[in-house]
């Protein structure tokens, strides 16, 4: 399962209050991030968040660390664990191919050439709607980019909800509202995968 949203709007905070509550319930859980979710993550997550670059080179680093990161999960999957996952190809798919205007298809196409076949039974978009996204002291250059790169993110998520059925979350409440409302669109998808064991 994947959570995705514009910087600021709360995703990361969701991410930990679903994995908590799906552990609580007695699920095997993985909980990770892209980028950083291994060691060469971690560097390319420095070289991507701070280092100014071309929309292009982004796209590979973000497609490189992905082939590290599946490469990590595939192993936790097959032994049957759940995963979820702080970013996934969805944000390559806003952020370089929309927002930095490389285009959408020109980055499926380095993800199929990478050979990733993973595929996340579920992507859910945090939208915080027009409500004004919090200003962080430490942002980086995605998160610094400014207001009309902000809503170019939050537009290409919109638009491209409907092109690969990524459900959308009305993620504009308090966080207790909206982890009801995630964990209750979960439900729909997971069945008993998100309901506590008996006895």
């Amino acid at each position: 399962m994947v959570l995705e949203g514009p910087d600021g709007g709360g995703k990361s905070t969701q991410v930990d209050l679903l994995v908590r509550r799906w552990r609580s319930g007695g699920a095997t859980v993985h909980q990770t991030f892209e980028p950083g979710g291994t060691d060469l993550g971690r560097e390319i997550r420095s070289l991507v968040l701070h280092a100014d670059s071309e929309p292009m080179a982004e796209a590979l680093l973000m497609t490189a660390q992905r082939v590290q990161h599946v490469a990590a999960l595939e192993p936790l999957l097959a032994a049957g664990s759940h995963v979820v996952t702080d970013r996934y190809l969805p944000s390559s798919l806003v952020y370089q191919g929309l927002a930095r205007g490389l285009g959408v298809d020109r980055v499926l196409a380095l993800h199929d050439l990478s050979g990733i076949s993973l595929e996340p039974d579920v992507v859910f978009v945090l939208d915080p709607g027009d409500r004004s996204l919090r200003d962080r002291p430490d942002a980086d250059r995605f998160e610094s980019a400014g207001a009309e790169f902000g809503q170019r993110v939050r537009d290409g998520y919109r638009h491209l909800a409907t092109r690969f059925g990524w459900q959308m979350i009305d993620a504009s409440g308090s966080i207790d509202e909206v982890a009801d409302q995630l964990w209750g669109v979960l439900a729909d998808f997971g069945g008993d995968a998100v309901e506590p064991r008996s006895g």
